[in-house]
């Protein structure tokens, strides 16, 4: 269905259409059929309801119809209120080569085809095909098939806060959107009113404010008859309530200036229809946890493990699959001033091979990464038998569609939000960290490269920094947090831009991590502003839409964040790029001598442009590289596997070309 919402939404979406979901929540999570003919068959329903609809909605509708022995029959829907159909018309539908109306294909395009395809397509699945319509109303196209009910078993996540009894409001002119939203929102036990208009709302929040309050409200964004979402939230959050409700926008518009002018109206989080299940939980327990943007007391951070009792389970030793550099350093310092050992692997393809080469007590997977990502990589560490206890906890700043149901299948045991909140990283590892006697350590060695800080500076000088969250991620720990804004302030998340837009024609994927490592970043750091054009800049490239505007907001926010850091530090560039100058000058001998002897391999490397003799070469520079402690071969090799990774040939030939000058200033 994600594959649908991305091929279907953005053609919806331009023609105004709201494009909806309509799930059975009932229905088991682990069917068994054939996803690409389904996909296929939905797709054709949903591009001709798109066609043939001007004006209102799709919903696209899944429902058990029966149970078979061990199987069910699922009906899927798509309903539209397009044009409509006569009863001769239906009678002509799912014969190759027909159109229920010839004038019909001058207007609108297309033979009529698909549906017989279709109509194949869902026999051959042991269903059937159907219509029904009426001239003017609209048409629902169904289709049946018969699936398999598998027995994966349940993992269970800690979902904190509880949401039982929660009180939600849903706020949408569109009849059958608050409908599916308020039967989702009623199946994770939220208790739930609906209205139609942003008046309605803001009178019904008054009206419950000292008796029952709502905790959570979720506001369409596009309301005609009366106010729209941004302006209800602006007149909610105006009046005078204690507490107020946590806001969540829903838009079937998912372009970057509705995000961003929700987030100027002071809503962090938006959700674009069609909404499933699991981006509603997520979006409901960021709100509730007031995730976006929160800064804890002074008092808290100072203290954030105090109450948590470590004792048991100092000296564990974790593994962090993380590939963004800052991230895996803030993992480093928190963990290792906490009594833990910790390793860091860069990618999930290296943190498998660490899994099985080393005995982890716990392991910590980010979900984004080159190469391997975390849940390819946790379905290997599962495939093996010895690793079937080992707790795998995810790391994940996204609110993309399915995240949580594909780390439960994947295997996981549990996960925290990004950016990490101390005591919400040490709460899992108490849950999952098995309590015996370890070897305790003192501390993890901190990396010093770059300057020490200066006491006296002056952080609330920095624009678009909330120096409180940041120094609350980081455990309250300011020399840290300096250190890490530094490194920012010359590190990879500065070229953003440049490499998103290096990346986005020929490596979609690779574009949408950078945007995803911005933000996460970014909100490590309480760059809050930076981190929400970043999150509309990783939707707009997720969901196929155009960048240059919310690219454009991104180095807006990157230049300011930037340049108000470098009057802070303006000693630090020169300082940055004389420690890399002084490590590239010290290469071992033992390595210079061992690059010698691959160097004809390389040359040849160069004239044939093998990916895959390539990537092997890549993988066993990183291995010279981490033997001989030598950082700049490992970098190089790592952009060089990421290339082959994406088949951008002409990136890897550049590479090698950097690595031939490097070898020449070298004398190798």
């Amino acid at each position: 269905m994600d594959n649908v919402a991305a091929l279907i939404g953005t053609k919806a979406s331009e023609k105004h259409l709201e494009l909806l979901f309509d799930i059975e929540s009932g229905l088991p999570r682990d069917l068994c059929g054939d996803p690409l003919r389904m996909g296929q068959i939905i797709i054709n329903y949903s591009n001709n309801a798109v066609k043939f609809t001007d004006d209102g909605q799709i919903v696209i509708r899944v429902r058990k119809e029966q149970e078979i022995d061990d199987d069910l029959i699922v009906r899927f829907e798509v309903q539209d209120t397009g044009i409509g159909l006569t009863k001769e018309q239906q009678g002509k539908l799912f014969q190759s080569f027909q159109q229920a109306d010839t004038s019909t294909t001058r207007k609108f395009g297309g033979t009529g085809l698909g549906l017989a395809i279709s109509k194949n397509l869902a026999e051959l699945m042991g269903g059937k095909v159907g219509v029904e319509s009426e001239k003017g109303k609209g048409s629902t196209f169904w289709f049946t098939v018969r699936l398999g009910v598998g027995q994966v078993k349940e993992k269970i996540f800690n979902i904190e806060p509880d949401l039982r009894n929660r009180r939600a409001l849903v706020v949408d002119d569109n009849s059958q959107a608050r409908q599916i939203i308020s039967e989702m929102l009623a199946s994770m036990t939220f208790r739930i009113d609906e209205v139609a208009s942003g008046e309605e709302a803001i009178e019904l929040i008054q009206k419950v404010d000292k008796e029952d309050p709502y905790d959570i409200v979720f506001i369409d964004w596009r309301m005609p008859d009366g106010i729209d979402g941004t302006e209800t939230w602006r007149r909610i959050h105006a009046l005078d309530l204690s507490p107020k409700p946590k806001p969540v926008m829903v838009t079937a518009y998912g372009r970057a200036e509705v995000i961003e002018e929700a987030h100027q109206a002071g809503i962090d989080i938006t959700l674009v229809k069609p909404v499933n299940p699991s981006q509603l939980l997520d979006a409901s327990l960021r709100a509730l946890r007031g995730e976006v943007g929160k800064a804890l007391s002074d008092e808290q951070e100072r203290s954030v493990t105090e109450g948590l009792d470590l004792s048991s389970i100092k000296g564990a030793r974790i593994l962090v699959v993380e590939d963004n550099e800052l991230n895996q350093q803030v993992a480093r310092e928190l963990l290792g001033d906490a009594g833990f050992r910790v390793d860091i692997a860069e990618n999930g393809l290296i943190g498998v091979e660490m899994v099985g080469a080393h005995a982890y007590d716990l392991v910590l997977m980010d979900m984004q990464m080159p190469v391997m990502d975390g849940i390819q990589a946790t379905l290997e560490i599962r495939g093996d038998e010895r690793f079937g206890a080992l707790p795998i906890v995810a790391m994940t700043a996204n609110a993309m569609a399915g995240d949580r149901e594909r780390c439960i299948q994947a295997g996981m045991n549990d996960h925290v939000a990004k950016p990490i909140n101390p005591e919400a990283l040490f709460k899992a590892l108490i849950e999952w960290v098995p309590a015996k006697e370890y070897k305790l350590v003192e501390s993890t060695d901190r990396q010093d490269a770059l300057p020490e800080p200066k006491p006296d500076i002056d952080l609330s000088a920095v624009e678009g920094l909330d120096t409180k969250s940041g120094l609350r991620n980081v455990a309250g720990n300011r020399e840290f947090y300096e250190r890490l804004l530094k490194q920012f302030m010359t590190g990879s998340e500065a070229r953003t831009v440049q490499t998103v837009r290096e990346q986005i024609e020929t490596d979609r994927a690779g574009a949408e991590r950078t945007a995803h490592s911005l933000k996460g970043v970014a909100g490590t750091l309480g760059a809050t502003e930076l981190q929400a054009r970043a999150q509309v800049l990783e939707s707009a490239i997720h969901d196929v839409l155009g960048i240059e505007e919310p690219l454009e907001a991104v180095e807006e926010e990157l230049i300011r964040l930037i340049d108000s850091l470098r009057k802070l530090y303006p000693e630090e560039e020169l300082d940055v790029s004389e420690d890399v100058a002084v490590i590239q000058a010290e290469i071992p001998s033992e390595l210079g001598v061992a690059l010698e002897k691959q160097k004809s391999v390389w040359e040849e490397l160069s004239q044939t442009l093998s990916i895959n003799d390539i990537e092997d070469y890549a993988n066993q520079m990183k291995v010279l590289g981490n033997k001989y402690e030598y950082i700049p071969l490992v970098q190089w090799a790592e952009k060089l596997a990421e290339q082959t990774s994406s088949f951008d040939l002409d990136q890897m030939a550049e590479t090698l070309v950097e690595y031939s000058d490097f070898l020449a200033a070298k004398n190798i």
